[in-house]
């Protein structure tokens, strides 16, 4: 059987993509789909609640040999919001096999939840295609 699907290698890296941010929810585990299951399904329900006049934050996620780039592009400002995460905090990623335009990474961090910044069961990112 032939593959078509392009192959990405670290060579390809830095590779840089726009996409809608859906947030962030606590993950019960490291990995696997079934801790991504009810956070992605909430998230989604959200996105589709906004009213009219919400839109989605756009981002710029980079993927570089080093971990993950996320900074907000949705406002003009001259200094958008940065955050950085290593390759030692990623525990998962996965595009959802449900809705095939989301992708959600486990991120594991030592900060604390109430920092907004993640906690040491996981944060899980949801990510939705542009």
């Amino acid at each position: 059987m032939e593959n078509n699907e392009p192959q990405i290698t670290i060579k390809d890296l830095p590779i840089s993509f726009i996409v809608k941010y859906l947030g962030w929810e606590p993950a019960r585990g490291l990995w696997g789909m079934k801790n991504t299951r009810k956070p992605i399904d909430n998230l989604v329900l959200k996105a589709k609640n906004l009213s009219a006049d919400k839109i989605l934050p756009r981002v710029q996620l980079i993927v570089d040999k080093n971990g993950l780039v996320h900074r907000d592009i949705s406002n003009k400002s001259s200094s958008p919001k940065t955050v950085v995460y290593g390759v030692n905090e990623i525990s998962y990623g996965v595009q959802d096999i449900v809705y095939s335009r989301v992708f959600s990474v486990i991120i594991v961090t030592d900060k604390k939840l109430d920092e907004g910044e993640g906690s040491p069961e996981g944060k899980k990112e949801k990510l939705r295609e542009k």
